[in-house]
């Protein structure tokens, strides 16, 4: 017998995994704020819908508040990070204790603090790429397919969930260094997130802003290496981070590869790793004035 997933958030990501869940026959429940947002929903229809290549379909999925009685086997968080804490604390007596908590929270932090309040329940982390917007409450646009990373730290023996996620179409991948792919995409959204609101654009604006993008990953990298992050992750990390608003010059580049082993004089700079000097390089054609590789 297939277990339920309950999906706590019904966001855009919450929205999109329910929607693929349901649609793949296996049973899902909402779990919504408050008895206001559950009335709505059922005067809706109690559907959610999703819309994926200008193709909308409606899949009906059952809906509740923290105060239901059933308890939970697989919990699907997608809240806010800063709302996740208090929101699985809320949910703590349902829990069975074979549950598995899937957190899919941007940054870092507050899956340490879920998983300390829940010290007997497994909690999986969950890292994705995929890209989803809410048109309106319960319908979500499937903006950019992407993938999801899932660990635990403490266990890394692959859960059975990630059964309903093969046969859901939701693509991923197990991983034992969870934490690394949390560091990058704290990473993305540290260089993405304050220029985007900078300069009042969606991300793909940022391709007439390539040099404070390469000045913000150059800064991050420094806090990745104070932080313990080892150089060639810190490398892979700012690659990806600029590689999301333009192509990239090769990495055996020389200007890239010096800058991180340091084979080459401080002086050597590139657009994805200068730290301090003004940016002189035509990020267009990839060229670095330094060195004068193209």
């Amino acid at each position: 017998m297939a277990v339920t997933w309950h999906v706590l958030g019904a966001g855009s990501l919450g929205t999109l995994w329910a929607a693929r869940l349901a649609r793949a026959g296996l049973p899902v429940r909402l779990i919504l704020r408050n008895a206001e947002r559950l009335a709505a929903y059922n005067t809706s229809g109690g559907c959610v819908t999703l819309v994926e290549n200008d193709i909308a379909h409606t899949y009906s999925v059952e809906a509740q508040t923290a105060e239901h009685h059933q308890p939970i086997e697989r919990l699907l968080v997608a809240c806010k990070a800063y709302d996740a804490e208090q929101a699985v604390a809320q949910l703590a007596p349902r829990l069975a204790a074979h549950a598995d908590v899937i957190l899919l929270q941007n940054g870092l932090g507050s899956q340490d603090a879920v998983a300390a309040g829940i010290p007997h329940i497994r909690c999986v982390f969950a890292s994705s790429t995929e890209g989803a917007f809410l048109e309106s409450d319960w319908r979500v646009r499937f903006a950019g397919h992407g993938f999801t990373w899932l660990g635990d730290v403490s266990n890394p023996t692959a859960p059975a969930l990630l059964q309903d996620l093969h046969a859901s179409g939701i693509p991923h991948e197990w991983t034992p260094d969870i934490l690394t792919r949390l560091w990058r995409k704290l990473a993305l959204n540290c260089a993405i997130n304050p220029l985007t609101v900078l300069h009042d654009c969606r991300n793909g604006g940022l391709l007439e802003h390539a040099c404070e993008v390469a000045t913000l990953c150059a800064e991050l990298s420094d806090l990745l290496g104070r932080c313990g992050q080892p150089q060639r992750q810190r490398m892979t990390c700012m690659l990806k981070c600029c590689g999301s608003f333009m192509r990239p010059p090769p990495i055996t580049h020389p200007c890239i590869r010096t800058c991180f082993t340091g084979d080459a004089p401080k002086s050597a700079t590139c657009w994805v790793t200068r730290v301090r000097q003004p940016c002189v390089i035509a990020v267009r054609q990839h060229t670095c004035s330094n060195c004068r590789h193209v």
